[in-house]
């Protein structure tokens, strides 16, 4: 979760209160400053900031204080700005969602894993795949900053390994160029998702807060429904048995058929047999004695 303010906004002055169910937290303590493309300086929650129980019992509350806009301004900031990410330090543009002044937003998050098979085209295995936007960033990166400009922006030195060795621009070389860098008129990027991933989904629930004593500026309070994540596997039904199984389980035709119908198969035709080999043995014993009573003395 990373929450998009202004650079000159320090962690004190942003946040009122936060809790952990109805237990009082150090906000300075579980969000660190962090960047995001296009936005700049943001608070991010601590990738080991865990729920420990369900809900609403040990749901996360923070509330924010009320922020001047600009150092030149006498305005307030009316929103703030919440993207929803992974444990990947890049940020892409979306999802993103407002939170506004004097509301109550009330987030339930629940979570998939899924699976794919590491030869399926719609998935990728590429470390730069791996992140939720981490492809998205680098290409921006690459076709915005590094192909025109030869240079990266100062906030992802040191927080982006691939751009290490790339110099930073000079400030006159992006404030010629403001326009087009800030553009999210933006290219597709054929970014695919990883084969093994995470998958947060979320509901929110947005509405004017009526409490009579309000002493902060807005809140939300987010929590996971559970504590167990749904999993999805793709797998290859190549087996034999994998093969009558699934043909069973969809079309209930006669190769699906369970193990005491195969028993019962055999059965049967163990008892035909059985039923044939005794008549013929019956009906050649009838027809030696037949030739005895006919022989000649």
């Amino acid at each position: 979760m990373y929450i998009a303010l202004s650079p000159i906004i320090l962690t004190f002055q942003l946040f009122s209160a936060c809790w952990g169910g109805s237990q009082s937290l150090d906000c300075c303590s579980i969000f660190e400053p962090t960047y995001v493309m296009l936005r700049g300086r943001c608070f991010r929650l601590l990738d080991n900031y865990n729920q420990t129980d369900f809900d609403e019992i040990d749901k996360l509350s923070v509330l924010f204080n009320t922020v001047q806009s600009t150092p030149i301004s006498r305005k307030t900031q009316p929103q703030v700005v919440m993207y929803i990410g992974d444990s990947h330090p890049e940020i892409g543009l979306y999802p993103r969602f407002y939170l506004n002044y004097h509301n109550w937003n009330r987030i339930r998050f629940t979570q998939r894993r899924i699976s794919m098979l590491s030869d399926n085209p719609m998935c990728s295995v590429k470390p730069l795949d791996q992140g939720k936007s981490t492809c998205f960033v680098y290409n921006w990166i690459k076709h915005v900053l590094l192909s025109p400009l030869n240079c990266t922006l100062p906030y992802f030195k040191g927080m982006l390994s691939y751009v290490d060795d790339v110099p930073v621009c000079e400030t006159s070389a992006v404030i010629n160029d403001y326009h087009r860098i800030m553009s999210q008129k933006l290219d597709s990027y054929d970014c695919l998702a990883a084969c093994e991933r995470i998958e947060n989904h979320m509901q929110m629930f947005t509405s004017p807060d009526y409490n009579r004593h309000i002493n902060y500026s807005l809140r939300f309070e987010s929590s996971f429904t559970e504590l167990q994540y749904e999993h999805y596997s793709e797998i290859r039904l190549t087996t034999a048995a994998g093969f009558i199984s699934e043909l069973g389980g969809q079309s209930g035709l006669f190769v699906g058929c369970s193990v005491m119908s195969v028993i019962q198969f055999i059965l049967s035709i163990l008892s035909i047999f059985t039923i044939g080999y005794l008549t013929i043995t019956v009906a050649y014993s009838l027809e030696e004695q037949d030739l005895k009573t006919i022989s000649p003395p």
